[in-house]
């Protein structure tokens, strides 16, 4: 009898221990890519709640960058007109030691309204990822960008972006 308590005993802890096993390889951690898009998707619909005043909108990038990890290089919202050109597009990325602050739509030499990180989701009406490139002039490092339009009354307003660090 005392035999037979020890055998079951010992299949009731095999199966449990097979059971969580099972559930534990399961669970897939949360990609860097995937908590971009989580985190820039929220911060899009709190924008597009909102007045994009410029001003306004370069504070909440910095705060949107200050609240995430340093996966999240930098960030700018790109505010159009009712044409779709560029009124500004306040940009924050990390520095050595601090975040620090361009508008992208006011350097010349940055051509702004060709770059794909704008054109492509304007052309699509959809959220983009590029393709992973070297960012020469800026902040010298590997990096590959989400953009996400943001919709008012069913146009798009502006184009919000997160570079990722790789």
């Amino acid at each position: 009898m005392q035999r037979i308590k020890t055998v079951l005993l010992s299949s009731v802890m095999l199966l449990l221990v097979c059971l969580i096993t099972s559930c534990e390889s399961s669970v897939q951690p949360i990609s860097t890519e995937q908590t971009i898009e989580n985190a820039l998707r929220t911060f899009c619909d709190s924008l597009s709640a909102s007045s994009l005043d410029s001003s306004q909108v370069s504070l909440k990038i910095n705060d949107y960058l200050q609240r995430n990890d340093n996966n999240f290089f930098g960030s700018t919202v790109c505010i159009l007109d009712s044409n779709k050109k560029v009124v500004a597009s306040p940009y924050w990325y990390r520095g050595a030691t601090a975040l620090i602050y361009k508008d992208l739509a006011k350097d010349p030499t940055y051509a702004i309204e060709t770059q794909e990180w704008l054109t492509k989701p304007l052309q699509s009406g959809n959220e983009v990822w590029s393709a992973p490139y070297f960012d020469a002039g800026g902040g010298e490092i590997w990096m590959k960008t989400l953009s996400i339009p943001i919709k008012k009354n069913g146009k798009i307003v502006a184009i919000a972006t997160t570079d990722m660090r790789i």
